[in-house]
Formats: structure tokens, C-alpha cells, sequence
């Protein structure tokens, strides 16, 4: 099983992404590379403490492993996050599009770090795609974090619950 920069400690879970998907065991340094640039971006921008998230493990996984997808989020997995992602898949993905292999890399995380944060929240799915995708794209463009559609999300979330809103 490839683990990249994982995390060390307690493990909130005992899901094994090898049960469901085909786990490339020895990715590519430029692959290594990636990740390392992608969790680099991510402490820079503050996006995990952001969404209240420990650090993902990241996996990489065999070309076209993950079908129709090019990264997932492992349901079930939020407090210790589980991403896996097809990068040669999203490499394509990417020049198929002309477009940029880290932003296209770091929009399908992000959208992956929504969904834990969903999933930690109660709000499975229940955010509009196109609030993800603002949010995504700000994140990818910009680097920042937009922490006033966090706080509006959580704000939602509390409504839901019956809670008072801030």
C-alpha cells in the first residue's frame, strides 16, 4: 500500500483503501513530488484547519482504478481522512483540457476535503455544487481560504440540527 506523507498516531477508523481499490505500491517520484507540492499548498493556505480537518492520507492509485473518477474521498473517514487519487488519470484529465496539472490536482482534493467536511458535519451531499465549486475555484486561484462560506456552511449545518445560529 503507497501511504505518502501519512499521518502517524491514532487511527479513528480501520478502513483499508486496498479492500476497494487498486493501490499502485510504489508511485513515481514525480508522483511523490505532487502530493508533497499539494500538502505543502494546503498548510500554506490554511485549508485543513480551515474545514477543521487532520491531515489526509493521500493514496495513489493505478491508472483508471477509481472508474469514472479521477479522486475520492473514503466515506467514513473524516477524522482521519482518506484521499485517494488517480494522478496519472488526472494528468490526462488535466492536458486533455490544456489545463494546469497542480490546479487540476488540487481542485479535485479540495473537492475532496468538502466532502470530509460534509461528512464530519452531517451534511453529507447536502451543499449546492456550485457553492463547492466557488469555493474550490477561490482555494485553486487564489491560494486563500474563503472562511466566511465555511462559517456560512456551518451556520446552515446548526440550523439544520435545531441549534442556535451564531
Amino acid at each position: 500500500m503507497a501511504e505518502i506523507n501519512g499521518r502517524a498516531g491514532i487511527r479513528m477508523h480501520d478502513y483499508d483503501p486496498t479492500w476497494d481499490y487498486s493501490i499502485n505500491g510504489n508511485p513515481s517520484p514525480q508522483d511523490r513530488r505532487l502530493v508533497q507540492t499539494l500538502q505543502q499548498a494546503c498548510h500554506r493556505s490554511g485549508l485543513l484547519d480551515a474545514l477543521g480537518l487532520p491531515q489526509p492520507r493521500i493514496m495513489v492509485a493505478h491508472m483508471g482504478a477509481l472508474e469514472a473518477e479521477l479522486a475520492i474521498f473514503c466515506q467514513g473517514t473524516h477524522a482521519a481522512p482518506i484521499v485517494v487519487m488517480d494522478l496519472d488519470s488526472l494528468r490526462g484529465w488535466a492536458r486533455a483540457g490544456r489545463a494546469d496539472v497542480l490546479q487540476t490536482v488540487q481542485e479535485h482534493f479540495a473537492s475532496c476535503m468538502i466532502d470530509a467536511w460534509q461528512e464530519a458535519s452531517g451534511r453529507d451531499g447536502e451543499l449546492e455544487k456550485d457553492q463547492v465549486q466557488a469555493f474550490v475555484e477561490t482555494w485553486t486561484m487564489t491560494g486563500a481560504v474563503d472562511r466566511a462560506m465555511i462559517e456560512e456552511w456551518a451556520n446552515q449545518a446548526r440550523v439544520a440540527a435545531g441549534l442556535p445560529g451564531p
